[in-house]
């Protein structure tokens, strides 16, 4: 997964990745290290398999690794995360070799994913894969967390 590992040491994800990590330090909620992105990569393989979607793993994982690279924006400005993770996922994903149809089809996902429902296959598979990561069942801050009930995890399933 040669175009993966390019995203994997872009200046930009790391850049955003260490911060990231430095702000979230303390959070007592799920924290979006890269951890919680391979996570969510392993789960959205698991399911494309079971579910014959036909998407390839490069797309998936980078696809997942890039879903909350505007999480640092959503920190500093309260804007949703996603729609500026999408931009900057974009340029990352063109610099790393990803044609343009792919980085539309990744971008829009990641743009998506957070919302009630994704506009495409791939956002679906990411947002569902997203929500599948957490533990939310076994977390000691599940009685503090803002998450509407229903956007929680609350078993073991995949």
């Amino acid at each position: 997964m040669e175009r993966v590992d390019l995203i994997i040491n872009h200046p930009d994800f790391i850049r955003i990745i260490t911060k990231l990590k430095k702000v979230e330090k303390n959070r007592e909620f799920c924290i979006h290290d890269l951890e919680h992105l391979l996570n969510v990569a392993r789960i959205m393989m698991i399911k494309n398999l079971e579910e014959n979607l036909g998407f390839e793993k490069e797309i998936i994982y980078a696809t997942a690794l890039l879903h909350d690279i505007g999480k640092l924006h959503q920190y500093k400005t309260k804007e949703k995360h996603a729609p500026y993770g999408a931009i900057l996922a974009a340029g990352i994903l063109r610099d790393c070799r990803f044609n343009e149809a792919e980085t539309a089809m990744m971008a829009q996902a990641i743009k998506t994913h957070s919302d009630d429902e994704a506009t495409n296959p791939l956002g679906e598979l990411l947002r569902t894969s997203d929500k599948l990561s957490r533990n939310c069942f076994l977390c000691p801050a599940r009685d503090k967390c803002n998450w509407d009930d229903k956007k929680k995890n609350k078993g073991v399933t995949i």
